[in-house]
């Protein structure tokens, strides 16, 4: 009897994986549409979805960004992903937009410094691929592979829509369903997206401020301290096996046991109250970090791994006397 249940029921998911293979995208869009009427979506763009999604060729044609690209010593990628010619811009940027900056930072409790170095590289890296229709992307994705991650990502795209938050015309992505300056999906546009200039519009594409606000605004709710900044680069004096101590975070005196030092040799703040981790990341010329919280809310930025997150504090230190000259 055993048997024979197991029989039928692998029998019902044969014939349900082929009738999944056998639908249309047409009519998978349908079926879309109906789950987003009952989601609440209006009948109006609930008609885009019919209007603009069609199957789209270039899915999965992946654009490179220079972190994949990237030389190969961190010292080298650093000095690449902070050109002068990208200080100089900053420095442009800060001169025209001061006080817009200096209000964003105090009304999401994050350093501008930091706010203007993920923006900045993460707008570099986008190099204004969003082209193609969101919608067409998503509902491609979620046709092509099944999964219900980018049927999610679908519907939030409606709602945002819905919502009024991005025009549908203005509704683009890379052949990925990165948007925008940020690289942002359609759920953590729905999430984090800010409109600072209240024109209406959460514009990561094209607004400047909005996508500066945007990113204060990830940051803040991911948990950033802004009494605290992202962590140093140290000295090891001993042998350290980093599989074992680097993994947890420590206090600061647990290192200073160690004999771990600042950079340039001088004690570090033998006290108990902060929390560090040792980091070594790959290819890089035998430097180690101490990081503490800061640094990994950086890495929860889309597209952002460790390498990428120390670029980001490394351009910070580089934008520190743009903002004192200002």
């Amino acid at each position: 009897m055993a048997g024979r249940s197991l029989w039928v029921l692998s029998l019902l998911f044969v014939t349900q994986v082929a009738f999944a293979q056998q639908q249309t995208f047409r009519e998978f869009i349908q079926s879309v549409q109906k789950d987003a009427l009952e989601q609440g979506v209006s009948k109006e763009t609930i008609e885009l979805l019919s209007k603009q999604s069609k199957p789209f060729k270039k899915l999965g044609d992946k654009e490179p960004t220079r972190n994949e690209v990237s030389p190969k010593s961190l010292g080298a990628y650093l000095k690449s992903e902070v050109p002068d010619s990208k200080l100089n811009y900053l420095a442009d940027f800060v001169d025209k937009y001061k006080q817009s900056i200096s209000d964003i930072s105090k009304h999401y409790n994050v350093q501008p410094r930091f706010i203007l170095a993920a923006w900045a590289l993460a707008a570099d890296d986008s190099s204004n691929n969003s082209s193609f229709p969101v919608i067409s992307i998503y509902s491609s994705m979620a046709y092509e592979t099944s999964k219900d991650t980018y049927k999610k990502q679908l519907f939030s795209s409606l709602k945002s829509i819905d919502s009024n938050k991005i025009a549908p015309q203005d509704f683009k992505s890379d052949s990925n369903g990165k948007m925008g300056q940020l690289a942002f999906t359609p759920m953590l546009f729905a999430e984090y997206g800010q409109d600072w200039d209240n024109d209406g519009k959460f514009d990561i594409w094209h607004n400047n401020l909005d996508s500066l606000a945007t990113t204060a605004y990830f940051l803040q709710k991911n948990g950033w301290n802004d009494s605290m900044t992202w962590g140093r680069q140290v000295a090891i004096n001993s042998k350290i096996e980093l599989a074992d101590e680097g993994l947890t975070p420590q206090p600061f005196s647990h290192w200073v046991s160690l004999g771990i030092t600042k950079y340039n040799g001088s004690a570090l703040p033998n006290r108990d109250d902060i929390t560090a981790q040792l980091i070594q990341p790959v290819k890089t010329d035998n430097r180690h970090y101490l990081t503490y919280e800061n640094f990994n809310i950086l890495e929860m930025l889309p597209d952002v791994d460790q390498k990428k997150a120390l670029a980001i504090t490394y351009l910070s230190e580089k934008i520190k006397p743009i903002l004192r000259k200002k």
